[in-house]
């Protein structure tokens, strides 16, 4: 192995292990959404980066994404939140 091959292949190495932890993150973010009745986590969505998380989606409430911003910078390893949600009501309200 050439020098230079065992550092592609370490950056490879390096680059999957990012993506699992920005996956983890996200896992982790899901979680602590589940834990909450008034949030529906299958209209949201969480991308990570590094820590750097952005949440987008609709919520039935603008009180929630407070509540949303809140519980995703609760949750360790995150180091920002960007939010992109909207207010969309339900049908017939």
């Amino acid at each position: 192995m050439t020098p230079a091959s065992g550092a592609a292949a370490s950056g490879a190495t390096n680059a999957k292990a990012v993506r699992q932890a920005n996956r983890a993150l996200q896992k982790q973010i899901y979680a602590a959404f589940a834990k909450y009745q008034d949030i529906d986590a299958g209209s949201i969505s969480v991308k990570a980066k590094n820590g750097a998380v952005t949440i987008n989606g609709t919520v039935t409430d603008a009180a929630l994404i407070e509540k949303i911003t809140g519980i995703a910078r609760g949750v360790a390893g995150v180091t920002s939140v960007t939010t992109k949600l909207s207010v969309q009501r339900p049908l017939g309200q």
